[in-house]
Parts: C-alpha cells; sequence; structure tokens
C-alpha cells in the first residue's frame, strides 16, 4: 500500500493547478486578491518601507509570487510564518502600476489625487527612466488608505 502525506498531496495540487490553469483564471485568482485588498477584507500592516499582510490561502500567494517574479523579477519576503507576506512599497505599487495596465501619466495622477500635488512634484525624481525610479521616493509615504483608493481607481474588476 502506497503512503503518501496530506502535504506532499496538497503541495502537489498547489504545483498542478499554478502550471496548467489558464492565464485568465490566474488573472481572476489577482482580481479577486486585490479586490479584498481594496475593500478590507485581507488587512495591510503599515511598515516604513514595506506593505505587510497575511494570506492564508496558499494558491493565492503563489500566483502572486509566481507573477511577481515572471514580471517583475520580485519575491516576496517571508519569514517563519509563509501566510505572513512582506513586499516592498516601491515593489507592491509597481506591481499595481503594470498589473493595472494604465498609462503612466493616469497612474501618477490617481498618484496625485492620494497625496499632496507639491509634496508629490517635490518627490518624483526628475529625468528618472523607469517606473520605479520615479516614484521610489513617494510609495514610503503610501499609507495602506492610500493604497486600497489606488487599487480602487486603477483595476477594473
Amino acid at each position: 500500500m502506497l503512503k503518501v502525506s496530506e502535504t506532499r498531496i496538497k503541495n502537489a495540487k498547489l504545483n498542478i493547478s499554478l502550471k496548467f490553469k489558464s492565464e485568465t483564471e490566474k488573472e481572476d485568482i489577482l482580481n479577486n486578491f486585490l479586490f479584498k485588498i481594496a475593500n478590507k477584507q485581507i488587512k495591510i500592516i503599515d511598515d516604513d518601507k514595506q506593505f505587510i499582510f497575511y494570506l492564508d490561502d496558499h494558491y493565492i500567494r503563489m500566483v502572486f509570487e509566481n507573477r511577481l517574479k515572471s514580471e517583475e523579477g520580485i519575491t516576496l519576503n517571508y519569514e517563519m510564518n509563509h501566510e505572513r507576506i512582506k513586499i516592498e512599497k516601491a515593489n507592491f505599487i509597481n506591481f499595481l502600476f503594470v498589473y493595472s495596465k494604465k498609462e503612466e501619466d493616469y497612474f501618477i495622477k490617481k498618484l496625485e489625487d492620494e497625496l499632496k500635488k507639491d509634496e508629490l512634484k517635490n518627490k518624483i525624481k526628475k529625468g528618472a527612466k523607469k517606473f520605479t525610479e520615479k516614484i521610489i521616493d513617494v510609495v514610503t509615504s503610501i499609507s495602506s488608505e492610500m493604497l486600497i483608493k489606488l487599487i480602487k481607481g486603477t483595476i477594473q474588476w
């Protein structure tokens, strides 16, 4: 009789789902994840330069992390608890920018709506080439409430 542990079966299911689900299904998972953040079903904790949140659904975490790795080369920051996720604010904002498929000017406008315009203009690096470079100084002042408003303003449900 074969003995296979529950953990091994669960991990195999997660890996198969991650590899063989369609891109549309993965987009729905990410939309649902961002929707939960926007509607405060997933609590965001503000750290100095990071957003911290808890994801108890391993599949959502894997889809999110896979998307970050494949498109942005970013990995999530774990400690002992894999449900507790830390991500640099700049990386998460850049992920939102890329994921929202909005023009850079539109996205900056949404940031301006959340921050004082003078403060934003003073913090954006002039002549920066990458979007992340332009907002790197701004993101540390973004609170979780501002992030929620930014998600609601840029992501199409």
